[in-house]
């Protein structure tokens, strides 16, 4: 099991032109590998119902008894001024090629910020000090705020380890001095899988009483294959949640994050969870799935690659070629899901490095918002 999935890290591939050509890096390549393993370890695929290899959606948690406001005042969260547009900027992508339209965002998430090993310090890996500085400084005199996010699939283990009860507070304490250090606007945490686990809830109430009394956000990514793991207590402690909408995948293609998909997941959080429609985030994605012919089972491809190889790509979701089939968001689909945010709390992008040089797929949020 763990050789299975250290290959599926590595070895996830993108394609252009119909050739293979390079590996994406380990934390992209490991967002792409989860949803097919998953599938292959889940009791059912998706059946292309919008199900996904997620717990059902009409499981829902035991009530608590505490109404939501109350448990949202316990914690102390921020009240919310705007409609978030957050994107996500990986370090292991040149920042300086990217669309940040600081107009029009109002929070990026560097990703990740880690971890270097057990006992190691908490860094943003592939990006220097001066980089790091230059990028919140453009960010922040746009008025964006930023956050640290924590985790990622590929790395919530190292997180989780870093968070057992002998050591959660270490971490925090690191983590609060890491934020002071780049003048960083809060913390966001993607811990996935089986690492959102007991170690989760006492994390998140942790770090809410260290940062938010300076006015920090703490936010979260969270998916339908560990939903019944974001307990109540940690669920409302974060200011907005991002829904990581897409990576529907199963043994067949389809769409990875289609409009049912997303509904179903924009229902459960706000009517099964009683979590505040005005602080739900919609997730949505810059990159699609490659099926079959020379892309395998399964390849995440970013719209960039997608484009290059099929100029005339932008507003479609679908592509055939041969017994090749990339399924994807278009221009399209992403303003209609833009539309369906202005009921929620805005949007999240993952991630801006994989849009266009044009800005295809940002430029047509930017003209639905």
């Amino acid at each position: 099991m763990n050789s299975a999935l250290e290959a599926l890290k590595y070895t996830m591939v993108f394609l252009s032109g119909g050739q293979i050509v390079s590996p994406f890096p380990l934390a992209s390549a490991a967002r792409g590998a989860r949803s097919i393993l998953f599938c292959a370890l889940a009791t059912a695929c998706s059946n292309g119902t919008g199900e996904g290899f997620a717990p059902r959606d009409d499981v829902a948690p035991v009530a608590s008894g505490v109404s939501t406001q109350d448990q949202l005042d316990a914690c102390g969260v921020l009240p919310i001024n705007e409609k978030v547009v957050l994107g996500y900027v990986p370090s292991w992508a040149s920042w300086t090629t990217m669309d940040l339209d600081f107009d029009t965002l109002t929070h990026i998430a560097l990703a990740f910020t880690n971890p270097t090993g057990p006992g190691g310090s908490t860094e943003l890996r592939d990006k220097t000090d001066s980089e790091i500085r230059a990028l919140v400084a453009r960010a922040h005199a746009g008025g964006v705020k930023v956050l640290a996010s924590i985790g990622g699939y590929a790395e919530s283990e190292a997180v989780k380890n870093a968070i057992s009860s002998e050591r959660v507070d270490s971490y925090i304490e690191e983590l609060a001095q890491y934020l002071e250090k780049y003048d960083l606007d809060g913390v966001d945490v993607d811990i996935e899988g089986n690492s959102v686990d007991s170690t989760y809830a006492p994390l998140v109430k942790k770090l809410a009483a260290k940062i938010r009394p300076q006015g920090k956000i703490v936010s979260a990514a969270v998916a339908g294959w560990f939903q019944e793991g974001v307990v109540d207590d940690a669920l409302f402690c974060f200011d907005f949640i991002n829904l990581m909408a897409y990576d529907d995948v199963g043994a067949e293609p389809q769409d990875h994050s289609s409009l049912a998909f997303s509904r179903r997941r924009l229902r459960y959080w706000s009517t099964d969870r009683s979590y505040p429609k005005e602080r739900i985030v919609l997730g949505l994605p810059f990159y699609g799935y490659c099926w079959k012919g020379s892309c395998g089972n399964g390849g995440q491809i970013p719209f960039k690659r997608i484009k290059e190889s099929h100029p005339a790509s932008g507003e479609l979701d679908r592509i055939e070629e041969g017994d090749k089939i990339i399924w994807f968001n278009g221009t399209t689909t992403l303003k209609t899901k833009v539309e369906y945010s202005k009921e929620y709390g805005g949007i999240m992008i993952w991630d801006m490095s994989q849009d266009d040089e044009a800005a295809t797929l940002f430029s047509a949020i930017r003209s639905a918002l």
